[in-house]
């Protein structure tokens, strides 16, 4: 289980859900590999929508992806309603 550095506790984020930013690719994706280990559900936001198709097809049910650009505030909101839609909420 991972550990919380902040609080000294383990953290349990199995079936958790994470949006990740720029999670199709480089940093943000090997983040959405390693939550995916530890079993949560998983909203890659990107622009490059090759790239989140092929990353979801990789991370599997439990991923999905929203094309978002995180400096407009309406893509972002967007991006959050679907990410409830279609795993009920947001936790990380």
């Amino acid at each position: 289980m991972p550990f919380d550095i902040l609080t000294g506790e383990k953290m349990d984020i199995k079936d958790k859900v994470a949006v990740i930013t720029g999670g199709a690719s480089g940093l943000g994706l090997a983040t959405a590999k390693l939550l995916k280990e530890k079993g949560a559900k998983l909203m890659l936001l990107d622009l490059n929508e090759d790239n989140a198709k092929a990353a979801v097809e990789e991370l599997g049910d439990i991923s999905d992806y929203s094309i978002t650009n995180v400096i407009e505030e309406d893509s972002v909101k967007a991006a959050i309603d679907k990410t409830v839609e279609k795993f009920g909420g947001v936790n990380i």
